[in-house]
């Protein structure tokens, strides 16, 4: 006769604690939980020395089977389940109308397996779905037949094979329960459940039988918890289990309701009452729950990294911390980042997906290798895996050597032997040892023909390979370091070897093509998960929502906690909840739904909510990672309405009288480890600070965080790291001007680029400027007419001269592919179309070409005297001089070529952007007079976009000042001397003969004035740069930005 006691209560009545005042010291006790309070159940019965057992309700089946024996069948896994529905599907492909497949690689097979077994718990036959069809629509008719047929099939096979799967398994396990006594734990205790469904509350019925004292938990609802009616399932479990119990004949029942019985109430009991209350109107006193509003994640994992510390600091251990969320996936480097520098321990509890491996990317690239050898993105993945042994130079040389000649490998090599004869030789033997370790595979399985035989190469090849040892290896070395890490290697050979089980049982003699075999073997590693359920001491637990709501802990963290995410909302799965409702309504059963799935969640997020016994920490980000507005979780409104004296608000962690200086001094750390350069407040600040005890920690973190691996740079000792201090380019000048900071790495530091195989902005800039500089050569030295010239003689002409640049340009990279081939062709049409209407308007103007490629510095030098006396020399490239005669006059003008649509701006000759017109104007006027200066927009007619869309000439029209000279005007455009618009510069006359108001144009005292203006800019630009200015400040304006393409943007994190 067993002795049956039903225990009832709501959350923090203490139903856990009554059955652990049940165990027996003298006796084993069986206790059955919730899969993630096992952990915390069995410490607690080892620190007791409470003898028994603890299983979590997922494992509570096998492990009896374990004990009773008696099921002859083999149990297939959920993957082999996957496999076997996606062959019925695939076979079966012209008999089904909605649910087709063709490969192993779909979602919708996870969804018929699901139904299949929310099916089979109900006991509803693929028959009974047919009955149900005349109840429903026409394209759930259809849907459900094609189930119905995969569910026939899917049975059959089981039979035929003497398979079962794990429903099938567990009502196996229930029936044997009720005549076999050979379970040897009598002693049986039952801790509530999240949710009970159709199997599990039979297996917990049918154990009363076996048992001499059974001990079972519900939880019951909350008066003010009827919104998300989160007890429901529960509530119904408890009246069937009341009810089966009710018909054993024998057995005694006692019932106890537990009542929460507190003089003090915690926060945490305040929202067991008033999470779900739509009528809350308390304002709790309390101080162990808080709110705190981050403006950013990052700002918000920062926040509870600083409390995690505070709270470590005042006596608590970081096993008393938990730290969970429903996104951690978009928080988890966040954390990781932020605990490692605050020298948190913690450890993310998750089961890891087989595919998310190192060892699964090396198999996978392995069998593609196999299939085909010569993909450069396969060979460097499975080098990367370091499962063939190459050092790490060797690693990086190969990387490297790709980044440079491009993915194809037969390209590469070609173009490596050329260009890099001694790396080329290197990673020929790589690539050689490489292909030798692929062939040793590809010989074993060229030969295999079934299933097995494929399993027994690919294991017999990773044993030539020492994998096994390596595994073995790996997981020592770091059990004592870091346990979690090398208990997750260990785990992912185990998975690996029962992948390889499965296959054989599913697969096994069955032919098959070597594509087959990895089809079914990539399919079961997506189903398959690393389990790393072994807990350690000593460290913050990380655990997902649904894996915290049962974990009790001293202090709970829950972050992330934003509308839409808190909980994510739940999506209907194949069959719908209409649908599922008609089902069970015609059938009379339970089948789960869609909105079962929500409360889940809602229960999820109550449980934990009220786990912590001392304090709770919510938050969440006023922004996401794209700065885009979120708010709290509608879930939440009560707790903020209660708890609104709590909120944390950002930064009140810092004294608010310090604050400013505190942030002032790490801006002034930050600047001195970017730049070196120590500021002189620094010394003040710290000394104000650091007598406070709540500073002085993070003070010397952060002096340690400045200084750490980095040699002090004096700013006077700037200027000696410089190569050149007397010669400065133009360009040098506009690059300090936009960016300090840049300019200091660019002409100091001198970094090292790595050549990549692709056509650049920079890269297609300088063939612009190598052909137009190459035609005006032909012109300049008047070896050809080409004034007289059509387009199309210019075109026969020009066209041999590119296509030849073209075949020695950046490394052949526009032959390696079809998309640059077509850019090659867009770059021939650009330049042929951009040096023709050069051509043009020289022909419609009176200047001719005077220089092209004339050097600043060599051919005619440009001195500046500094504040200081000291003198220097201003060095570019005049890209071309067109000169003419006005009026006894010898006028000239400077052109520089730009590619896209650079606008010439007086503003940025005052910010020092814009200094090359001007400056290399100054170097040659002396002789001549100044006509204009100018750029030379190379653009693509039918693609690039300008104001004026109906001309095509006005898109090359020459972008900056012209000399407001009615001589000069007309020199430049013949059209200009009577009313009229230029298409060649930026002037217009109007009917009056006057020039327009809008007209880009300078007097020559105005023009004179803004080269002077230029000279004194340079002046100061290289003042500064010998003072040993690096300060990060970027130039931003409304057509600029500084930043935007900078290349060092992970150094400066501006």
């Amino acid at each position: 006769m067993s002795k049956i006691t039903i225990i009832t209560g709501k959350a923090g009545s203490g139903r856990t604690g009554y059955l652990f005042s049940k165990f027996k010291k003298d006796k084993d006790n069986f206790v059955i939980t919730t899969d993630s309070s096992v952990y915390y159940i069995e410490k607690l019965m080892g620190e007791k020395k409470i003898p028994g057992k603890c299983v979590g309700i997922s494992s509570l089946a096998k492990f009896i089977y374990q004990q009773i024996g008696g099921i002859k069948e083999e149990v297939i896994s959920e993957e082999m389940q996957i496999i076997m529905l996606t062959d019925i599907m695939v076979r079966n492909f012209s008999n089904l109308s909605t649910l087709k497949v063709v490969s192993y690689n779909n979602s919708i097979v996870d969804d018929i397996s699901l139904f299949i077994n929310n099916c089979i718990s109900q006991n509803i036959l693929p028959k009974d779905l047919i009955d149900v069809c005349e109840k429903l629509g026409v394209l759930s008719i259809n849907k459900l037949k094609d189930i119905a047929l995969i569910y026939e099939e899917f049975l059959n096979e089981l039979d035929k094979n003497n398979l079962i799967n794990n429903v099938i398994f567990t009502q196996k396990i229930v029936e044997l329960l009720k005549t076999n006594n050979d379970f040897s734990f009598k002693n049986i205790f039952v801790d509530s459940l999240n949710r009970y469904n159709s199997l599990n509350l039979d297996l917990l019925k049918a154990l009363v039988v076996v048992s001499d004292e059974y001990y079972i938990a519900f939880g019951t609802i909350s008066s003010k918890s009827y919104a998300y009616n989160i007890y429901k399932n529960s509530n119904e479990a408890y009246i069937d289990f009341d009810n089966h119990v009710i018909s054993l004949k024998g057995s005694s029942i006692e019932r106890i309701s537990l009542k929460v019985n507190k003089e003090i109430f915690s926060g945490m009991d305040i929202i067991k009452d008033e999470l779900f209350n739509r009528d809350t109107k308390t304002e709790a006193k309390t101080d162990d729950v808080f709110l705190h509003e981050a403006s950013s994640i990052y700002k918000e994992v920062d926040f509870i990294s600083s409390k995690i510390k505070e709270l470590v600091e005042k006596g608590y251990s970081y096993d008393d911390i938990i730290l969970t969320g429903t996104d951690l996936g978009l928080y988890k480097n966040i954390i990781s980042n932020s605990f490692s520098k605050n020298g948190i321990n913690s450890y993310y509890y998750k089961n890891k997906k087989f595919t998310q491996t190192v060892f699964y990317e090396f198999l996978k690239n392995l069998f593609l290798l196999s299939i085909e050898n010569n993909n450069v993105n396969m060979i460097l993945n499975i080098v990367n895996t370091n499962y063939f042994d190459f050092t790490q130079d060797e690693i990086v040389l190969l990387i490297n050597f790709f980044l440079r000649f491009g993915k194809d490998i037969d390209i590469a090599l070609k173009n490596g032997e050329i260009y890099d004869n001694d790396n080329f030789l290197l990673v020929k033997v790589i690539i050689d040892k490489i292909y030798n370790f692929i062939s040793l595979f590809t010989k074993k399985v060229i030969d295999c023909k079934t299933f097995s035989d494929y399993n027994m190469a690919l294991y017999e090849y990773l044993e030539e390979l020492n994998l096994q040892d390596l595994f073995f290896k790996q997981y020592k070395e770091l059990s004592s370091k870091t346990p979690q890490i090398a208990n997750e290697i260990l785990e992912t050979w185990n998975s690996f070897i029962k992948i390889l089980d499965e296959i054989s049982q599913l697969k096994g003699d069955k032919n098959a093509s070597f594509e087959e075999y990895v089809a079914i073997f990539n399919k079961l590693c997506e189903e398959s998960n690393i389990i790393n359920s072994q807990e350690y001491c000593d460290e913050v637990k990380i655990l997902d929502l649904k894996d915290a709501q049962n974990r009790k802990s001293k202090i709970c963290f829950i972050l992330g906690c934003n509308e839409g995410k808190f909980p994510f909302d739940v999506s209907e799965d194949l069959i719908s909840d209409i649908e599922l409702t008609q089902i069970n309504v015609t059938l009379g059963k339970k089948l789960i739904l869609s909105s079962d799935k929500l409360i889940d969640a809602y229960y999820a997020i109550f449980s934990t909510l009220t786990l912590p016994s001392e304090k709770l920490f919510i938050s969440w980000a006023s922004n996401d990672p794209e700065a885009r507005p979120m708010r709290y979780a509608s879930i939440l409104s009560n707790v903020v309405k209660s708890f609104s004296n709590n909120f944390i608000e950002e930064k009140r962690y810092y004294d608010n009288d310090k604050e400013e200086v505190f942030y002032d001094l790490l801006n002034n750390l930050s600047e001195f480890k970017k730049t070196g350069i120590c500021s002189e407040d620094i010394d003040n600040e710290y000394w104000e600070l650091s007598t406070d005890p709540f500073y002085s920690e993070r003070l010397d973190i952060a002096i340690k965080n400045a200084v750490i691996d980095k040699q002090q740079i004096n700013a006077s000792d700037i200027p000696n790291s410089y190569k050149e201090k007397d010669f400065f380019g133009v360009t040098r000048l506009e690059r300090f001007n936009s960016c300090p900071f840049k300019h200091y790495i660019e002409y100091a530091l001198l970094p090292k680029y790595q050549k990549l195989f692709e056509e650049t902005a920079a890269n297609k800039g300088g063939f612009y400027h190598d052909i137009l500089n190459f035609v005006f050569k032909y012109v300049e030295k008047n070896e050809v007419d080409i004034y007289s010239m059509n387009f199309e003689d210019f075109k026969k002409l020009v066209l041999p001269m590119i296509e030849k640049h073209l075949n020695n340009h950046n490394e052949n990279v526009m032959e390696s592919n079809i998309t640059l081939k077509i850019e090659k062709n867009k770059m021939i049409r650009k330049i042929l179309k951009t040096s023709w209407n050069a051509i043009c308007q020289l022909k419609e103007s009176d200047f001719e070409i005077f220089k092209t490629e004339f050097r600043i510095g060599r051919d005619i030098p440009l001195k500046i005297t500094l504040d200081s006396g000291k003198t220097v020399n201003i060095i570019g490239v005049v890209d071309r001089i067109d000169k003419a005669d006005i009026n006894s006059d010898k006028y000239v003008r400077v052109i520089d070529y730009k590619s896209g649509l650079t606008a010439f701006s007086t503003e940025k000759i005052n910010l020092g952007l814009q200094l090359q017109l001007p400056l290399y104007m100054k170097a040659i006027i002396g002789d001549y007079l100044p006509a204009g200066i100018y750029y030379s927009r190379i653009v693509d007619p039918i693609k690039d976009v300008d104001t004026d869309k109906d001309n095509i000439s006005k898109k090359f029209q020459l972008n900056g000042i012209t000399l407001a000279d009615m001589s000069v005007l007309s020199a430049s455009d013949r059209m200009l001397d009577g009313p009229s618009s230029s298409d060649i510069i930026q002037a217009d006359i109007t009917t009056k003969g006057e020039i327009s108001k809008k007209s880009k144009v300078l007097d020559k005292k105005e023009f004179d004035e803004l080269l002077e203006k230029a000279v004194l800019v340079a002046s100061e630009t290289i003042s500064k740069v010998l003072s040993g200015e690096t300060k990060i400040n970027p130039k931003k304006l409304s057509d600029y930005n500084a930043c935007e393409y900078c290349e060092y943007k992970s150094i400066c994190h501006k």
